[in-house]
C-alpha cells in the first residue's frame, strides 16, 4: 500500500516516468544534488521518488529505530520542491520487507511504475536481506527495456554527506554543521503550550512548544530563528532545550524560546525553531539572580551572532 503525492496521474495512469529510490531523511545537500542530476538524466519524462514510512529500523529494530530528521510530511515536501513531479510514500511493513530483490523489481516496480529509466543512490540497496544493488537493478534493467544510472556519494569538507552525519551532529549539538550539511537549519517544531511563566517573572519571557520532533539538540542554549508558521514571520529567539536545573524540582524536558525585541500572545501557534549556533551547555546555577545574568549574557551573545555579516 502507497500514497501518492505531487502529480498523482503519473502513477494512477502508469505515465512512462523515471524513478528513484530512497529514504532521503532529511533531503539534504548531497540528496539535492543527486535529485538535481536525475531530473537531468531523466528529461523528457516524468519524475517520480519513490521512498518508504517507517524506516525499516522500525520493524528491524524497534527497541533503538534511526529517528527521523524530518517527518514524513516535510520530507514529501522538500522532495518536490526539488523539482521532482510526483512522490510515492510507500508503506514499509512486514508483508513489504519480505520481497525478494527480484520481487521487488519484477512485481512491485514493474506492476505498479510505467519505467522507462531509473537511478539510485550510491548506498542504496533493496529487497529482503537488502540483497538488490546497483549491479542487481543493472542486470534486470536489460530485461526491461529501462536506463539505468548510478548516483555517485557527494562529500563536504573530506566527509560524505549522510543523514546518519547529520544525526550524531544534531546530537552533539554542532547545528551549524548540520545545517551546513542540510542546507537549510534544522529546526524543532510544535504548538505553543502554557509554561509555569517563570521567564516572565525574571524578565525573559518564553514560548514554550510541545515539540514534535524524534531528534532533540544537546541540551543548552542556542541561537535560533523562530518562525511564525501561520503568519510567515521570523524572529531572532534565544533557545533552550533541557530541563531547566535552576528553576525547581520539578524537572521536565522544556524546548522554550525568547525571541529578542518581541512582545505578543503565541499561545496555540505553531512555531519552528531553527537552529542557528550552540551558545552553551545547560547550566544549574545557585539562584535567578545567577539565571538572569546569564541569560543577559545569552541574549547578548545571539545579538551577535545574528549581527554578524557572515549570517
Amino acid at each position: 500500500m502507497f500514497k501518492v503525492f505531487g502529480k498523482r496521474e503519473i502513477v494512477d495512469n502508469k505515465m512512462p516516468l523515471s524513478l528513484t529510490m530512497g529514504n532521503f531523511d532529511g533531503v539534504h545537500v548531497g540528496h539535492k544534488l543527486m535529485l538535481a542530476e536525475f531530473v537531468e538524466f531523466s528529461k523528457p519524462l516524468a519524475t517520480c521518488v519513490l521512498t518508504f514510512f517507517p524506516h525499516p529500523t522500525r520493524l528491524f529494530l524497534p527497541d533503538a529505530p534511526k529517528p527521523m530528521i524530518l517527518s514524513i510530511q516535510s520530507r514529501v515536501e522538500h522532495l518536490l520542491a526539488c523539482g521532482i513531479d510526483t512522490v510515492v510514500v510507500q508503506n514499509f511493513s512486514e508483508e513489504f520487507a519480505e520481497l525478494s530483490a527480484d520481487e521487488f523489481v519484477l512485481r512491485y516496480l514493474a506492476d505498479h511504475f510505467h519505467i522507462e529509466r531509473a537511478m539510485i543512490g550510491y548506498d542504496f540497496s533493496y529487497g529482503k536481506d537488502r540483497l538488490g544493488d546497483f549491479a542487481h537493478l543493472s542486470q534486470h534493467a536489460s530485461s526491461e527495456g529501462w536506463i539505468v544510472k548510478h548516483g555517485a556519494p557527494y562529500r563536504m569538507k573530506g566527509q560524505i554527506v549522510s543523514s546518519s552525519l547529520i544525526r550524531e551532529l544534531l546530537v552533539k549539538g554542532r547545528v551549524d554543521e548540520a545545517g551546513q550539511l542540510l542546507g537549510y537549519p534544522y529546526a524543532l517544531e510544535g504548538e505553543v503550550v502554557h509554561g509555569d511563566k517563570r521567564g516572565r517573572v525574571i524578565g525573559f519571557p518564553t514560548a514554550n512548544i510541545d515539540v514534535q520532533n524524534e531528534i532533540l539538540p544537546a541540551f543548552g542554549v542556542y541561537a535560533c530563528e523562530v518562525m511564525r508558521n501561520a503568519k510567515g514571520t521570523l524572529h531572532h529567539a534565544v533557545m533552550n532545550c533541557g530541563y531547566r536545573p535552576t528553576l525547581g524540582q520539578d524537572l521536565r524536558l522544556q524546548v522554550e524560546a525568547h525571541l529578542l525585541d518581541f512582545d505578543d500572545d503565541l499561545y496555540g501557534e505553531k512555531l519552528s525553531f531553527r537552529l542557528r549556533k550552540f551558545i552553551r551547555k545547560e547550566l544549574r546555577f545557585s539562584g535567578f539572580n545567577d539565571l538572569k545574568e546569564q541569560i543577559s549574557r545569552d541574549v547578548s551573545a545571539a545579538r551577535v551572532f545574528f549581527a554578524a555579516p557572515q549570517n
